[in-house]
């Protein structure tokens, strides 16, 4: 992913068909992705450990951690 750029690279063999392809994303979606990128750096400050996730739990019992699903309940 490279923001700067607006993209978003999928190299060979990380797609369903094999073919690697270049994705532009949209400016409203480019903010979006530096707002949780943001929020992920703030988190990794709070807790003095590396995130790796773009979209972990923020708070609660599993903070750091990926939500897995985004079904609300």
């Amino acid at each position: 992913m490279d923001i700067a750029a607006g993209t978003i690279r999928l190299e060979p063999g990380q797609t369903k068909n094999d073919d690697g392809r270049l994705v532009y994303l949209t400016p409203e979606l480019t903010d979006m992705l530096r707002e949780k990128i943001e929020r992920v750096k703030i988190l990794m400050r709070k807790r003095g450990a590396v995130i790796p996730y773009l979209v972990p739990h923020l708070s609660g019992r599993y903070v750091g951690h990926p939500i897995r699903n985004f079904v609300r309940k």
